[in-house]
């Protein structure tokens, strides 16, 4: 028995706690009142997912409540009770991660893996995910669930439920090992024709043949040994032949290159010939002057950046003060004259209406206001004297309730017409004391903003200080900026003339430092070009020393060395090519020695083969007939379950007399069917709305009496969609008195409040204000 279901932060649900009880507990609510999350809660709570999940409609960060408060986290618990022991199932959801605990009699049992609280849950109900949807919870509105799987397909689901699909997959699988093992053994009988088909061959002859091979082998790779030695001291020979060669050809490049250089520096020699006197000073005269002049051209930079500086500085001041005499000028001096003539009109407001003439007008109002009030009263309290005394005058009969003396039904109206007609003056005089009040509140509230603003009125003149005073300051200020501005004016252009004499002089240095610079710089270039000269010559006196040293080498004879090579690379190659070819020989004839050795056990071994293949394909077969024997067995047995369990559960819950039974029949595929005065008929087309949803009832109460007898659960969501008004009042008879005879405990998730009569457990109903983006209220309602 499920006996809590608690949800926080799941969909509308804020913090939702629900107590059940055996026997069939309802949930009654509007559309949108979160009335089926909760048994998707209960779903998720037992396996931790539910219908719409599984189908990927919603994401599981989707059930995290997000309004009126987007939260971080939702969490279910279910307490179930099984025999003696209370269980209790916890599971948090945090940005679409889960954890979950499993407590038996408060103590932990498993956490915090999902999976495996899940695995733990389904051992303790002995039911899955998958049977719990189809025998115990039926969907929205899915209580025909049966009838709405298409024709021919109603066996493959139901064998899913029963997880006899697997014996159909086993029997598949069997077919195809049987195929298998039954290719196998031909293969292997076609390899053994194949094999006995070249058993003709001669054995002596191949062994024959290997011999002059090998012996053909040897003389041509001692051939090949000789050849290679010839070709060795060819080759070493011929290298020493290029390097020779190579040298000579590097020498003669080499001197090309010594002469040209000489060449080309003697010229650029003669283009110096303009420094011949020049160069006849050192280089430390040189050096001297270039050095003098640099000490000459910093000095001068020196001044010429302090001067700069200086500039800057005093361009900087001039800004400085222009930007004083610009604000003082144009925006404070206006300033203060706007000032002083607000503070002139300021001063003319007070005097016209200060806060003590605003204050007086207050009080008196305020005296006013009191009167009318009193007045006011004293109308309330007249109206309320003359009703009850007129109430009094309505009750009595023939007697006077002031004085006790007989009093006429003629005396008895004058006086209420009196009472009433007084009543109607009290009111009128109300009413215009009420707009009086109205006027002089309205009149207060006007006045007390004129005191507002009086009072404002008043800070500001004070905080204006001596405008006057400010105003002559500034004036002063503004002439001694001026008068600086000028003699700033007069030194910038000192400076800017001493700048500018000081850049042409450092122009003209530095014109003559390095034209001084050039002249040196031609000087070492002159005596660079005279050492490289003599360097080249020297060079081309070793080079010819060692050409010498080569007197006697030819280069033609290169080629015909280089062509007896060649002749012997090719001879090299076809001894090598015959070779191979000799040693591929050698291999496929010691292979067929081999195989023809081997073929024979091989062709034995393939028989052997071939009978176990084909005595395990008929032992496979004999498995493939069982197996369908025991699934057709298992349907059998289950539509005999189911059928009996119809049987009696139709009595209980039919309240009519034209059907006396129901079943699940076989007609190629399951159909439902119903019993009357004319034999088995079938429910598709033929029963009315409440016939189908009452035959599916009984189906779906019978799958789990069949399927989930340990539970005795069944969960509904909105049942009576299709029933009609007395089917839906004899369905709340069912629910509260005979189902619980069969059903030890039922969930009814519904919107009729005709099915708060099938309530024998507890009723809980649902409430939300949607358009105010409310949470779910779960109210407790007398289930008696």
């Amino acid at each position: 028995m499920i006996s809590l279901i608690e949800l926080k932060n799941w969909r509308s649900h804020l913090d939702t706690k629900m107590d059940f009880s055996d026997g069939t507990n309802v949930l009654i609510g509007i559309v949108g009142a979160g009335k089926t999350s909760i048994l998707d809660g209960l779903c998720f709570g037992l396996f931790g997912t539910f219908p719409t999940l599984m189908s990927k409609k919603i994401k599981l960060e989707d059930v995290i409540m997000k309004k009126p408060h987007k939260k971080e986290k939702a969490e279910i618990i279910i307490n179930f009770v099984l025999g003696d022991d209370t269980y209790s199932v916890k599971r948090m959801i945090e940005k679409g991660k889960t954890t979950a605990e499993l407590r038996k009699n408060g103590k932990l049992v498993e956490a915090p893996q999902t999976q495996r609280v899940t695995e733990e849950v389904e051992k303790l109900l002995r039911i899955n995910y998958d049977l719990f949807t189809r025998a115990v919870y039926s969907e929205q509105n899915q209580i025909d669930m049966f009838l709405t799987i298409p024709k021919g397909h109603r066996m493959k689901k139901i064998d899913e439920l029963l997880s006899i699909d697997k014996f159909e997959i086993v029997r598949k699988n069997t077919v195809v090992l049987i195929n298998k093992f039954f290719a196998l053994s031909n293969e292997k009988k076609k390899i053994i024709d194949g094999l006995q088909a070249g058993s003709g061959m001669d054995i002596n002859k191949t062994k024959d043949d290997l011999k002059k091979l090998s012996n053909e082998l040897g003389r041509i790779e001692s051939k090949l040994v000789s050849l290679k030695d010839n070709k060795k001291t060819q080759e070493v020979k011929l290298a020493d032949l290029k390097r020779i060669d190579k040298r000579i050809r590097d020498i003669n490049q080499e001197e090309k290159i010594c002469i040209a250089t000489i060449q080309a520096y003697k010229a650029d020699i003669d283009k110096l010939t303009d420094l011949i006197d020049i160069a006849e000073k050192s280089d430390s005269e040189f050096l001297e002057k270039i050095n003098e002049l640099e000490i000459e051209m910093k000095r001068g930079e020196e001044s010429l950046n302090a001067d700069r500086e200086k500039l800057t500085t005093t361009r900087k001041l001039i800004s400085s003060k222009e930007t004083e005499v610009k604000i003082i000028s144009e925006e404070r001096v206006p300033k203060l004259k706007k000032d002083l003539e607000d503070k002139a009109s300021i001063s003319r407001k007070l005097k016209r209406s200060g806060p003590e003439k605003i204050n007086e007008k207050i009080e008196n109002k305020l005296g006013e206001l009191d009167v009318i009030k009193e007045k006011l009263n004293r109308q309330e309290v007249r109206i309320e004297e003359t009703e009850e005394t007129l109430k009094q005058m309505e009750e009595i009969e023939k007697r006077c309730p002031l004085c006790d003396q007989n009093m006429t039904e003629k005396k008895k109206m004058q006086i209420i017409n009196l009472k009433k007609a007084r009543i109607a003056r009290a009111i009128k005089l109300k009413e215009e004391f009420s707009k009086d009040v109205m006027k002089l509140n309205k009149d207060i509230i006007n006045l007390r903003l004129k005191l507002k603003e009086s009072e404002r009125f008043e800070t500001q003149l004070l905080g204006m200080g001596n405008l006057e005073e400010e105003l002559t300051n500034s004036e002063i200020i503004l002439k001694g900026l001026r008068s600086e501005m000028k003699s700033l004016l007069t030194e910038e252009k000192m400076l800017d003339k001493s700048v500018s004499l000081l850049e042409t002089k450092i122009s003209k240095d530095r014109i003559s430092l390095e034209k001084l610079k050039s002249v040196y710089e031609k000087k070492q270039e002159l005596m660079h070009k005279t050492r490289k000269i003599e360097e080249s010559q020297a060079k081309i006196s070793v080079l010819e020393k060692e050409r010498d040293s080569f007197v006697g080498f030819y280069s033609d004879i290169i080629p015909s060395i280089e062509n007896e090579l060649m002749e012997v690379y090719g001879m090299e190659k076809g001894l090598e090519a015959k070779i191979e070819g000799l040693n591929r020989m050698i291999i496929e004839k010691e292979k067929e020695s081999d195989e023809m050795e081997k073929r024979k056990k091989i062709i034995e071994g393939y028989e052997t083969d071939a009978k176990k293949f084909d005595s395990i394909a008929e032992q496979l077969r004999l498995f493939e007939t069982s197996v369908k024997l025991t699934q057709d067995q298992l349907r059998k047995n289950f539509i005999n379950a189911v059928n009996q369990a119809t049987d009696e559960v139709w009595n209980q819950i039919y309240p009519y007399n034209d059907f006396h039974s129901c079943r699940l029949g076989v007609e190629g595929d399951y159909t439902l069917q119903l019993l009357d005065d004319t034999g088995w008929i079938n429910v598709d087309g033929i029963a009315s709305g409440g016939e189908r949803s009452i035959a599916c009832l009984a189906l779906r109460i019978a799958f789990s009496l069949v399927l989930a007898p340990q539970l005795r659960w069944l969960v509904m969501d909105e049942p009576t969609h299709n029933l009609d008004e007395r089917t839906v009042r004899d369905f709340s008879v069912l629910l509260r008195e005979r189902l619980p005879n069969m059903i030890d405990q039922v969930f009814i998730i519904t919107h009729d409040p005709a099915l708060e009569g099938a309530v024998s457990g507890h009723l809980y109903k649902l409430e939300r204000n949607k358009g105010m983006n409310e949470p779910t209220k779960a109210v407790h309602m007398n289930s008696e």
